[in-house]
């Protein structure tokens, strides 16, 4: 028999432990340390009141981590360990996840599945998620060099192109990668931005620790200039790394797709953003 918990009835080392041990026999395993998974708590805007842990006896054999913005809700993270599998468990966790979500007053539920999970497909269309977009991700080698640029580019807090950036957008973010994310990676947040004068021209934020793009924006009318290999080029230069990751970029933005090859970056793994109300 098993029995469902709220997740904040256990520490951070705890549910890592049990995570780590979830994900220890995928083909690329994910293994955290204790600071990297707070801060992905943090970042992701985990609820550990509205997540739930399965346990059996004194053990936890799975968690189904849940994050909260406003009306929003996000499975920030998913696992059963091995000895565990196959008993309805993300099923039996969801469920009771949904119950919770809906008396706190959310109305949506949404995630990310790696594209090659069918078995986690199927249990998210189960659950009543259908898929809302593509998101492809992608490794490059940062540019060595750039093309001639007008524009002033340098690093700044966050906080100075909060407001400005979203008119910039071709696309959402991914909810890894939206505002309140990144306002969440505190120190581990670098931004750069290009100024037209006192107009924000275009910005790059990224997670330093990864070298993980998060945003990349340009100016409409600026696009095309080379203005976005400017920004990778001052990105790499200032983490002084030779590969950037750049994850969950909308798959139907044709023109941000043609960008990536012009920039020569490797394709990484596909994923479905999906959803349901509640």
């Amino acid at each position: 028999m098993f029995d469902l918990q709220p997740a904040d009835r256990f520490s951070a080392a705890q549910l890592l432990t049990a995570m780590n041990d979830a994900f220890s026999d995928y083909p690329v395993p994910l293994q955290q340390d204790l600071p990297g998974f707070e801060a992905f708590l943090r970042q992701r805007g985990v609820d550990l009141a509205s997540a739930v842990v399965a346990t059996q006896g004194d053990e936890i054999a799975a968690l189904w981590l849940t994050a909260i913005r406003g009306q929003a809700a996000y499975l920030a993270s998913s696992g059963t360990r091995p000895p565990f599998r196959k008993q309805g468990l993300a099923r039996a966790m969801a469920a009771r996840s949904f119950e919770v979500l809906k008396a706190r007053g959310v109305c949506r539920f949404q995630l990310e599945v790696l594209q090659n999970n069918p078995a986690a497909i199927a249990l998210y269309q189960g659950l009543g998620l259908q898929t809302q977009r593509d998101l492809n991700s992608y490794s490059l080698t940062a540019p060595s060099s750039s093309a001639e640029t007008a524009f002033e580019i340098r690093f700044c807090p966050l906080s100075d192109i909060s407001a400005t950036a979203p008119t910039l957008w071709q696309w959402r973010p991914s909810w890894q990668n939206d505002s309140p994310a990144l306002e969440a990676a505190g120190d581990n947040l670098q931004c750069l931005a290009a100024w037209d004068g006192d107009q924000l021209a275009g910005y790059l934020a990224l997670y330093q620790d990864r070298a993980s793009v998060a945003q990349l924006a340009v100016r409409p009318a600026l696009r095309r200039q080379g203005l976005g290999r400017a920004l990778l080029t001052a990105a790499g230069r200032r983490l002084q790394v030779a590969e950037l990751l750049v994850i969950n970029a909308d798959a139907s933005d044709a023109s941000f797709a043609a960008f990536m090859r012009a920039c020569e970056a490797r394709p990484l793994v596909q994923q479905f953003e999906m959803a349901m109300p509640l």
